[in-house]
């Protein structure tokens, strides 16, 4: 799904610390959301 591919791009290509890459949407805002607070 398109937002995997978000998650990839964003950990590999912009360094961002992603754990493991979400495969949904609930998943892919809990990771950001605690990325950012």
């Amino acid at each position: 799904p398109h937002i995997a591919e978000l998650i990839y791009r964003l950990k590999h290509e912009d360094n961002m610390p992603f754990g493991k890459i979400p495969l949904t949407i609930g998943e892919a805002r809990r990771e950001i959301g605690r990325l950012y607070s």
